[in-house]
């Protein structure tokens, strides 16, 4: 047993249980279903990473990269659309397509060439996703834009007097809650050959406990 696969397959089920819970509390509301999202592309990078770290057969190595930042890719656009859901921030939703096909493009870079992702590294911890220097950094100004935005929302619409005291501090819980969890990116870092354990788990998880 790989003891650093230990803490994703941890993250990958409380996030799995949060998810079933939120969804099952209300199945037809959409802030319900997008924050289960959330939840499944958490799963997903996370889990992932517990069978790469796990299981490194050379031939599911890249598989499984590509399977991981498919997921990663959509953590940002899923935090965007949930915050617009939750504020019924009514403006933002003309931006919502356009985020959701920039999330595709990446997608189809991911899965159709070397341009997003290059490869691996082999640390002391295992395999982890190698950065290709012509679109990585193009989606990392994605990601900071689309959740910054998604965040700045929770910040200001979420104060607005219109809104319950309530629904005010759920508000601030809930930016607090995504501040955290997006000091996990410090794991691409990783990405550009910077050797240490992605201890982003640890953002993610105290991200979720606010929640």
């Amino acid at each position: 047993m790989n003891l650093y696969a230990i803490p994703p397959i941890v993250c990958a089920l409380l996030f799995g249980w949060a998810g079933l819970f939120v969804y099952s509390k209300n199945t037809k509301a959409w802030t319900n279903k997008l924050f289960a999202l959330i939840c499944l592309t958490t799963v997903l990078w996370q889990g992932t990473w517990f069978v790469l770290f796990q299981f490194p057969h050379p031939k599911l190595i890249l598989p499984l990269i590509k399977l991981g930042y498919t997921s990663i890719i959509f953590i940002p656009i899923a935090l965007y659309h949930f915050s617009v859901s939750f504020l019924q921030a009514e403006k933002e939703k003309r931006f919502l397509w356009p985020v959701y096909l920039v999330g595709l493009f990446f997608l189809i870079m991911l899965h159709t060439s070397d341009f997003y992702i290059k490869g691996s590294y082999q640390y002391f911890f295992g395999f982890y996703p190698k950065a290709s220097l012509v679109l990585h950094p193009i989606y990392l100004g994605f990601l900071t834009a689309v959740g910054g935005r998604a965040i700045y929302l929770f910040f200001f619409l979420g104060q607005a007097p219109s809104l319950s005291i309530e629904k005010q501090k759920q508000c601030r819980l809930l930016f607090v809650a995504f501040c955290i969890y997006t000091m996990a990116a410090v794991d691409f870092l990783v990405n550009y050959g910077v050797e240490f354990y992605p201890f982003g788990f640890v953002f993610i998880l105290i991200g979720l406990g606010i929640i």
